[in-house]
């Protein structure tokens, strides 16, 4: 009987010996995935800070876009504009010419 009880009590021992194992194993996967989780969420918030980044480029872009497109209008106007005015230095030349003693 005194053996059974002994036989007992190490298996009991061996059994509560191997839950101390797998608690601490379990608090290291705990504290694993913690730090797993606080690394994602790190990333995301670094993610969402380049889009936000990316998203203020791409308007910028399409700014000085929109100026340069304003900006060969002015300079095709400008260009139609001295064509005209060669026309007309021309004319006057014409004119003075008519005109001259």
């Amino acid at each position: 009987m005194t053996d059974v009880i002994s036989n007992f009590n190490e298996i009991v021992n061996s059994i509560a010996a191997a839950v101390q194992k797998q608690s601490v194993t379990t608090e290291e996967i705990s504290s694993n995935v913690q730090q797993a989780t606080m690394g994602i969420s790190e990333m995301s918030v670094s993610i969402a800070q380049s889009a936000e980044v990316s998203s203020s480029i791409a308007q910028d872009i399409a700014k000085v876009s929109h100026a340069g497109t304003a900006v060969a209008k002015d300079c095709s106007q400008v260009h139609e504009s001295s064509v005209k005015l060669d026309k007309l230095a021309e004319k006057l030349t014409e004119m003075a010419a008519r005109f001259s003693v």
